[in-house]
């Protein structure tokens, strides 16, 4: 009996507080644990634990700048903010924003996050001194912006909860 209770806790603890599967889309998924809140409000969806929280968004090329639209350069954009070579191909308009936006994640050569699995390519920086991060998920069709305020640990552990479909 004692051992029938006991399994019935455990398998009641792994269901209640076990990790759980964000599908972002039909090629990815982020690991994440059970959220104290969950909140969605026009294109992101957040989830909020005791001293930190992550969201997710679709990044939409038409609202990255006001009155730029970037349709079809997406997936260029975000890698150019972290590859310079990617950069320098830009018009030079293009790529002055690009740099201004990666001074403002405060990146540099090796300071940042690069994970290429089969169907998707994922880049991050994290901030130490902010205890914030950025995370871009680049699919075939569309780029996913994963924005996390916590610890390095949480960003860590964000990053490798990522996965392929």
């Amino acid at each position: 009996m004692n051992k029938l209770i006991s399994f019935l806790l455990f398998i009641f603890s792994v269901s209640c507080y076990g990790s759980e599967e964000l599908i972002i889309s039909s090629q990815t998924t982020v690991g994440y644990e059970q959220p104290q809140v969950t909140s969605h409000a026009g294109n992101i969806l957040m989830m909020k634990y005791d001293g930190w929280y992550f969201s997710h968004e679709i990044m939409d090329p038409v609202k990255i700048y006001p009155s730029i639209d970037l349709t079809g350069l997406e997936k260029d954009y975000v890698k150019s903010l972290f590859e310079l070579p990617v950069r320098q191909t830009f018009p030079k308009w293009l790529s002055e924003l690009s740099t201004e936006q990666a001074d403002v994640f405060g990146l540099s050569d090796n300071n940042f996050d690069h994970k290429k699995l089969n169907k998707i390519e994922i880049y991050a920086i994290y901030d130490p001194e902010s205890d914030k991060g950025n995370v871009f998920i680049i699919e075939e069709n569309q780029v996913h912006h994963l924005n996390i305020s916590g610890g390095k640990d949480k960003y860590t552990m964000l990053i490798n909860s990522i996965k392929e479909r």
